[in-house]
């Protein structure tokens, strides 16, 4: 087994705390939801330009935005821990796996607060989670090329 190093244990609980706020925000009452949709509404129209297509977009779409930018930072994070080992296709074939999973279980959740899940939102988590992952890799990639090692090598091993 690799050894556990400090910054593979920060990534990993920083991705569980990750996963945690999502599941936290699905358990939610319907209500209680909405009323924090709006408050970051609210806060967008002061800050973004009126009348603008774009505005529009995203006032029209902030659960939609907020849901993609969580799994997006999941997919940042779990890639990060992924790196700190030799990174294969079948190693990271298993963690978009577990990004789908997360986001299928997230729409599940839901189920039991009365809000009402949908296939599309699964897909949207996904996107989110797969687009941030591969951009980290593409950062990344050049990175790990030089080094030709993981990420955070043991001397940080606890």
């Amino acid at each position: 087994m690799k050894q556990l190093t400090l910054p593979r244990v920060i990534l990993l609980l920083l991705a569980l705390a990750t996963l945690c706020f999502i599941f936290a925000r699905s358990t939610k009452a319907p209500a209680d939801s909405a009323a924090e949709s709006d408050k970051v509404r609210d806060f967008l129209e002061d800050v973004l330009p009126p009348d603008s297509e774009t505005t529009d977009f995203v006032l029209t779409n902030v659960r939609k935005i907020a849901h993609f930018s969580e799994f997006g930072l999941l997919g940042i994070l779990t890639v990060l821990f992924a790196a700190t080992y030799r990174l294969r296709a079948v190693f990271l074939g298993r963690w978009f796996v577990f990004g789908f999973f997360a986001a299928f279980f997230d729409e599940t959740i839901q189920m039991f607060t009365s809000r009402g899940p949908a296939i599309a939102d699964v897909w949207i988590d996904v996107g989110g989670y797969i687009f941030y992952s591969l951009l980290t890799l593409l950062i990344l990639t050049p990175v790990l090329a030089v080094r030709r090692r993981p990420l955070f090598t043991n001397r940080y091993a606890l």
